[in-house]
């Protein structure tokens, strides 16, 4: 599974225990729901073209389509995207070339959630994204017994970072991945995650990667702490949090859960803060 790659000797005992586990998982496959994919990759199109529909009624969009001599106003072009916020009265400053303005997924998601049109525009770039890189492979990988068997590999730096001009192009970063398809790595999206089913008889359980990595680091430094957190069901940055401000636990997750739209809003960014 790990073909070419140099596992450092502070990887090893660990990594190497999960080869024949990865190996089982991959000839295994995991099951998938065609029918389901079809389905799901069919109602994305057809929000797809009544979005699209709708954007390109807008007079600002028809005033930039006519500019271009195109039918559909093209949500993926910076130019257009800087042309229609210059006609809404929109600056987001210019991006790192300096010709357009910003239009990263982030800058998007703060214009979308003032203005329709560009709300509009980030959907349907992102349903794009999804029917591309995420149903359309999964249909494409689909083996003769209905499941997905993708390719495990740990994860790789890139080139510019080898060591000592490493003639593999860098070194084992101990990240997991996956190709054909990039099975490790599904959005957050539940129409999507529907498609897997499980064998008859079995469950799919789903937990946070995040998580379960504090409970692994928790576990191989041999926290008692955060052990002990863990075991009793206690959000530990929302604890660190609670001793910062000498506080009892209980009271600080109270204001966290179910205090004043500001104070959780606050508290919200606060713990992705301790987290960090």
């Amino acid at each position: 599974i790990f073909t070419g790659f140099d596992i450092p000797q502070s990887y090893e005992n660990r990594y190497l225990r999960l080869i024949p586990l990865l190996g089982k998982v991959q000839m295994t496959g995991i099951g998938a729901d065609k029918q389901r994919i079809l389905a799901t990759m069919k109602a994305y199109k057809d929000k797809i073209d009544f979005l699209v529909k709708s954007l390109n009624r807008a007079p600002e969009i028809r005033e930039i389509n006519k500019q271009h001599d195109q039918e559909l106003f093209n949500v993926r072009s910076p130019l257009q995207k800087t042309e229609l916020m210059a006609l809404l009265g929109i600056d987001t400053g210019f991006s790192e070339s300096g010709k357009y303005f910003k239009t990263d997924k982030r800058t998007l998601k703060l214009v979308g959630d003032r203005n329709t049109l560009f709300r509009r525009v980030s959907a349907i770039t992102e349903m794009q994204n999804m029917l591309s890189k995420f149903l359309e492979p999964l249909v494409y990988h689909i083996a003769d017994d209905g499941r997905i068997h993708t390719s495990y590999k740990m994860g790789r730096s890139e080139e510019s970072f080898a060591i000592g001009g490493d003639p593999t192009g860098g070194v084992t970063t101990g990240r997991l991945a996956a190709s054909d398809p990039p099975i490790h790595n599904l959005k957050k999206d539940y129409f999507l995650r529907s498609c897997f089913v499980p064998s008859p008889g079995w469950v799919s359980v789903e937990f946070d990667y995040g998580a379960a990595e504090v409970r692994g680091l928790a576990w191989l430094a041999g926290c008692k702490n955060l052990i002990k957190w863990f075991n009793e069901d206690i959000d530990p940055y929302i604890m660190v949090m609670a001793v910062n401000d000498r506080v009892e636990y209980p009271d600080m997750w109270e204001k966290y859960k179910k205090g004043p739209d500001e104070v959780r809003k606050g508290l919200k960014v606060r713990r992705q803060s301790t987290k960090g």
